[in-house]
C-alpha cells in the first residue's frame, strides 16, 4: 500500500489523464467529476476529522494529566484513533477512559473524567464539527450507523473507520451519475429533503464546471490513438506522393523500371 501511494502522489495526474483519454464526451465529463468530487469528499473528511481528532485528544490528555489518571498519554492516542469512527467513537473512548479513571482512583476521579469527555463531545459535536466539518460528507445520520455497521462486520476497526467516507465517496458518484432524482419542491410531496448545499453540484467550482463543459462538447478524436495516430497517417500519404514514379517505358528492368 505504501508503494501503491508513492506511484498514486508521483504519477495520479498522468494515470488519470490516460485513463480519460479512452473515454468521450459526456461519459469523460462524468468521469472526471466523479473523481474530483470523491477526492474532495474523502481529502476533506480525513483533514477535517484529523484535526478534530487532534483537539479531542489534546484536551482530553491534558484533562486526565490534571486529574492524575495513569496511562493518560495512551488514552489520548485511543482518542485520537476512535475520534475517527463518527458518532460512537467518543463514547467508546469516553467509557475506556473513565473505567480506567474508576479502577486506578476512584469514583469520584472517575466521574470528574466523565465530565471532562462530556465537556470535550459537546464542543465538538457543536462547535468544532460544524465548522472544519463543515457538510463534508451530506450524510444523514441512519446512514452514518448503518455504514458503521456494515464496514464493523465486514472489517472490524478498520472498517468502521473507513466505511463512512467510502460511503460519502460512493453518494457523490451516485449523483454525479444518475439523475432521476427530482430537485426542488413538489406539490405532491413537498419539500425537497436534500439540501441544495448538500448536492454534488454545488460543490463544483466555475473553473471545474467549464472543464467538464468543455470535455461535453469536446470533438471526437479519430483514430485509435487520437491525433497522433492520424498525423502518421497523414504523414506516410504525403511521402508516398513525393516520392518519385516510373515514366519510362524500356524492358521494365533497370533503375526506371522500379516503383517505390
Amino acid at each position: 500500500m505504501i508503494v501503491i501511494l508513492f506511484f498514486f502522489l508521483k504519477d495520479g495526474e498522468k494515470m488519470w489523464n490516460f485513463t480519460l483519454r479512452w473515454f468521450r464526451g459526456e461519459r469523460r465529463a462524468k468521469l472526471a467529476e466523479s473523481v474530483d468530487r470523491g477526492a474532495q469528499v474523502l481529502g476533506g473528511y480525513v483533514r477535517g476529522t484529523a484535526l478534530v481528532a487532534l483537539i479531542d485528544a489534546v484536551f482530553i490528555g491534558v484533562g486526565l494529566v490534571l486529574v492524575g489518571v495513569p496511562l493518560a498519554l495512551p488514552l489520548a492516542v485511543l482518542v485520537f484513533v476512535t475520534a475517527f469512527i463518527p458518532v460512537v467513537g467518543a463514547t467508546i473512548a469516553g467509557i475506556i477512559a473513565a473505567l480506567v479513571a474508576l479502577v486506578t482512583n476512584g469514583p469520584v476521579e472517575a466521574l470528574i473524567v466523565v465530565g471532562i469527555i462530556v465537556l470535550v463531545n459537546q464542543i465538538e459535536g457543536n462547535i468544532l464539527q460544524p465548522i472544519i466539518m463543515g457538510r463534508t460528507l451530506s450524510l444523514h445520520a441512519l446512514i452514518v450507523l448503518l455504514a458503521l455497521t456494515v464496514g464493523t462486520l465486514v472489517g472490524g476497526i478498520f472498517g468502521a473507520i473507513l466505511a463512512v467516507p467510502y460511503t460519502a465517496v460512493a453518494w457523490a458518484v451516485i449523483q454525479v451519475w444518475s439523475s432521476r432524482y427530482q430537485v426542488g419542491d413538489d406539490p405532491v410531496l413537498g419539500s425537497d429533503p436534500v439540501n441544495p448545499k448538500d448536492r454534488v453540484e454545488s460543490k463544483a467550482t466555475m473553473a471545474e464546471r467549464w472543464k467538464y463543459q468543455r470535455m461535453r462538447y469536446q470533438q471526437a478524436l479519430g483514430g485509435r490513438f487520437g491525433a497522433t495516430e492520424r498525423d502518421a497517417v497523414r504523414q506516410d500519404d504525403s511521402t508516398d506522393d513525393d516520392a518519385p514514379h516510373s515514366t519510362g517505358g524500356g524492358t521494365g528492368s533497370g533503375e526506371d523500371a522500379r516503383t517505390p
